[in-house]
Formats: C-alpha cells, structure tokens, sequence
C-alpha cells in the first residue's frame, strides 16, 4: 500500500532497486518522499515509465537533483506536468542536459516561470526549434538576460513573433 511505501526507510527504498521499483504503481511511487526519492540511483530512476513520472508530486520533481533530473531520458522529461516543469529550481533548470529542454513541449515551456528562462543557459536556448520559441509568452522573452539574447543571434532573433519582438525592453534592444 502507499502507506507501506511512506514507512519505508532510504536503505529499504534503495534496497528495492532496479527490479522493484518499476513494478510500484504510480500511487506508490507518488507515496515516496522527497528522501526516498532522492535516495535512488540514477540508473533506478531512469527505469521508471511515464504513468509513473507523471505521478509524482511537484515537491518530489522539485527535490530531484540535477543529476537525477539529467538521468531521466527525453521521454520520461517531456512526460513531466506543467507543475512540475515550473517547480524546477532556477539551479535546476541552468543544469538542464540539453536533450531534456529540447524534449519540452510548448505548455512545459510555458508554465516556465521567468526566473527559470533567466536560469537558462545561451547554449540551451540556441537548440530551441521555431516551434518552441513560438510557444514563449511575452514575459518570456522580457526574461531574456542580454547575454541570452546576445546568444540568440541571427539565427534564432528573427524566429521570433512580432509580438515577441515588442516585448523586448529598450536593454534588452541595446545590446
């Protein structure tokens, strides 16, 4: 039950491993806390499928390292809620691997919050398709720190909507 799992202790949690712990349901794994959570390997994590991932609690996401949130494969992070994606921290975000931003859909992107666009780094925002940056709201954009947009370049600037393009401050046209 998800009550058996909360009781579990880290050495018990870690001590289900690689075999056990993709066969927890999703409530059992949403059960886990932020201590169990943590205390399972990389190569555990990685294991997980998507109904398990999309279980766990904003508070579990947010507790991850950035070494855990790097393990997960582009599939189980685009699986990742909306919640879940704005619960990241600003650390978390700047240590993104690259193939997991570029595996976000255009509502993760979204429910980014502008400390975590700020967070991200020139080289993250430069493999981001034309769809993506579309799917970047206003105060998206207005996020952007100069060295960000300085990064952007020809090639990615004039991919941006008009209306993106208005929402730029008169520091961030300076550059």
């Amino acid at each position: 039950t998800t009550a058996q799992v909360r009781a579990l202790t880290t050495d018990q949690v870690v001590g289900l491993g690689s075999t056990h712990v993709p066969q927890l349901t999703s409530s059992q794994i949403g059960a886990l806390t932020s201590a169990q959570l943590g205390a399972l390997s990389t190569t555990t994590l990685d294991l997980l499928g998507s109904n398990q991932l999309i279980a766990l609690t904003t508070s579990q996401v947010a507790s991850l390292s950035t070494t855990a949130l790097n393990a997960l494969t582009s599939t189980q992070f685009a699986a990742l809620a909306t919640d879940d994606v704005r619960a990241l921290t600003s650390t978390q975000v700047a240590a993104l691997a690259t193939v997991n931003f570029d595996a976000m859909g255009s509502s993760q992107l979204r429910a980014m919050t502008s400390a975590q666009i700020g967070a991200l780094p020139t080289n993250t925002l430069n493999t981001l398709t034309s769809t993506q940056l579309d799917a970047l709201t206003t105060a998206q954009v207005r996020a952007f720190t100069t060295d960000q947009i300085v990064g952007l370049g020809t090639t990615h600037l004039p991919q941006l909507t008009p209306a993106q393009i208005g929402a730029l401050t008169t520091s961030q046209l300076g550059v």
